[in-house]
């Protein structure tokens, strides 16, 4: 077995606010996904690999410390809707977000350290 930091199928859903079944089906979908080991019945992702693979996503380096944000959680955060939050962004009000399939997602701290108070 290799020596190295392990995410379980449930962490790394977590991470990207997914079930743990959509993160199976990534490899298939996009393949510089890292792959999957399969341990007994368990399923495990290199941690390494794994914040690789979002960094290079993203276009700016994401840690395990670091939340990623939906577009649920912004409308959340701002108590507006979700075209409120689309027309700033448009505008450049809001940073773009990066892809991953179809959802997008944010650096929470590129939101809470770079956005000025958006009225």
């Amino acid at each position: 077995m290799t020596n190295y930091k392990k995410l379980t199928l449930k962490d790394a859903a977590q991470v990207l606010s997914k079930v743990p079944c959509s993160i199976t089906r990534l490899p298939k979908l996009d393949p510089t996904f890292p792959p999957l080991e399969k341990v007994g019945r368990s399923v495990f992702i290199d941690q390494d690999k794994f914040y690789e693979w979002l960094s290079a996503k993203a276009g700016e380096t994401i840690t395990p410390a670091d939340k990623l944000m939906t577009s649920k959680h912004l409308e959340e955060y701002y108590s507006k809707s979700h075209t409120w939050i689309w027309l700033h962004i448009k505008a450049g009000n809001l940073p773009k977000p990066f892809k991953i399939n179809r959802s997008n997602y944010w650096i929470e701290r590129v939101i809470l350290n770079d956005v000025e108070e958006v009225a």
